[in-house]
């Protein structure tokens, strides 16, 4: 007997048996453009698109392919293809400048930052995740940053060379937050991906503070 799984919310549910998956459309919880995965599919796909599951009949397996990407996310849907990053050099130039040259002025850097990345992610083209998507949100930002900012010019006028360099740790902990925020915001097709960033804060600092030295 089959055992199905679905996303729900950019997080993998399941595994459910046939029986009651099978209730769980019924029930309305699995609709017809709910992502679905068994056991021999090659990759996730709409409810309404496998047929037999919507609707009666019993559900179809299809060969090859493994288990869901476990930990969140998708796993790559059929049809291959490759990486692949597409955007034109005349706006790729006038972005950037605009993102260097607005980050001169400062207060405008979350706002900035979030404007191009939305745009370079969806410049990203990954097989089985289409129409890839940054959700952030500059205001997310906002408070960190100018946080940040302000404790810098405070440490700055204190002089303490120990206080600098533990702003230095301070700023490596503040990247290594911006990786997480970024990664668990990438969603395709509007769905979030449920991905997540697990390397631990202190393997990254050990490495920047490596890199410095």
């Amino acid at each position: 007997m089959a055992s199905w799984f679905y996303a729900s919310e950019g997080k993998q549910q399941g595994p459910y048996p046939e029986g009651q998956f099978r209730d769980l459309i019924a029930q309305g919880v699995v609709r017809p453009d709910t992502l679905v995965w068994s056991e021999g599919m090659a990759g996730w796909q709409k409810a309404a698109e496998i047929p037999g599951l919507i609707g009666g009949g019993a559900p179809p397996m299809v060969p090859g392919g493994g288990p869901p990407r476990m930990g969140g996310g998708y796993a790559a849907t059929a049809g291959g293809g490759s990486l692949s990053i597409d955007f034109g050099i005349l706006e790729f130039t006038w972005r950037t400048l605009a993102l260097v040259i607005g980050s001169c002025f400062v207060i405008p850097v979350p706002w900035l930052f979030v404007w191009y990345t939305k745009w370079i992610v969806s410049c990203v083209k990954v097989p089985g995740r289409p129409n890839l998507s940054f959700t952030g949100n500059a205001m997310t930002l906002v408070p960190w940053f100018f946080g940040f900012i302000v404790l810098a010019i405070v440490l700055g006028l204190v002089g303490s060379q120990l206080l600098s360099n533990l702003l230095f740790i301070a700023q490596i902990v503040l990247y290594w937050l911006l990786i997480k925020w970024m990664v668990a915001n990438l969603a395709s097709n509007g769905q979030p991906l449920g991905l997540s960033f697990a390397d631990s804060v202190w393997a990254y600092i050990g490495w920047n503070l490596l890199f410095a030295i």
